[in-house]
């Protein structure tokens, strides 16, 4: 509902839209900033192995099978996806760059996304592994128990480990649903040629909804769905 409210408004004007996603944006980095200080924490008491690190951080192994490779394209269509190739283009439409602002653009493009992402994917990387030992998790779901221990690592406590990691993943579902849906009437526009406004752009907005039935269906599907889902998401 609130991603529905805040999407049917981007036509409306961008005051409370800022608003918006600088809270998204305050909700996400408050969780990464305390996977940061449990990163330093470990630094500091010698838990991290820099040497596997570096190699980690180097594509020295490329999955062949279909499993690996599915994950592969699955993180990248989720890394980047409709944000870089779809989302990024209309705004730049939107602040009348054009051929003239390339220079801009690509800064724009590397400061604000691809070192936030890398960042950020570093911050979590680590922080797991220093923080919850073994492989028998490896391929399951991270539940908000694990999550809220890496947070508590921090010296936070779990109960504030347990919210600070609610508000993480309620800024990260109610940026990733807005984006869609954003995406979805654009998308309309484009292919109907209609302008993105009026009851059929609010319409076209709602083809992301149909995703609601994964809570439901979660269960029966499993976590094979979501890697394949982005993996056609970023191929499209």
């Amino acid at each position: 509902v609130i991603s529905t409210i805040i999407t049917w408004s981007y036509g409306s004007g961008w005051r409370g839209i800022r608003l918006y996603e600088r809270a998204l944006k305050v909700m996400v980095w408050i969780i990464v900033a305390s996977f940061a200080v449990v990163v330093v924490r470990a630094a500091v008491t010698g838990n991290i192995e820099w040497g596997k690190l570096a190699k980690g951080c180097l594509p020295l192994y490329i999955p062949t099978d279909t499993a690996g490779v599915g994950a592969v394209l699955g993180a990248f269509g989720a890394a980047v996806g409709i944000n870089m190739t779809f989302l990024y283009g209309y705004s730049l439409l939107a602040r009348g760059w054009g051929k003239e602002h390339r220079g801009l653009a690509r800064f724009d493009l590397v400061s604000g996304m691809l070192i936030p992402f890398v960042l950020a994917t570093g911050l979590m990387a680590v922080a797991a592994a220093v923080t919850i030992h073994g492989t028998e998790g490896l391929g399951n779901r991270l539940s908000p128990v694990a999550a809220a221990k890496m947070i508590a690592e921090a010296g936070v406590g779990e109960t504030v480990g347990h919210f600070i990691f609610g508000l993480g993943i309620l800024g990260m579902v109610l940026s990733s649903v807005t984006t869609h849906m954003i995406v979805a009437g654009f998308a309309a526009c484009e292919i109907f040629k209609i302008e993105p406004k009026g009851w059929k752009y609010k319409l076209a907005c709602l083809i992301p909804g149909v995703g609601m039935l994964g809570v439901v269906l979660w269960q029966y599907m499993g976590f094979w769905v979501a890697v394949w889902t982005s993996a056609i998401c970023g191929l499209m």
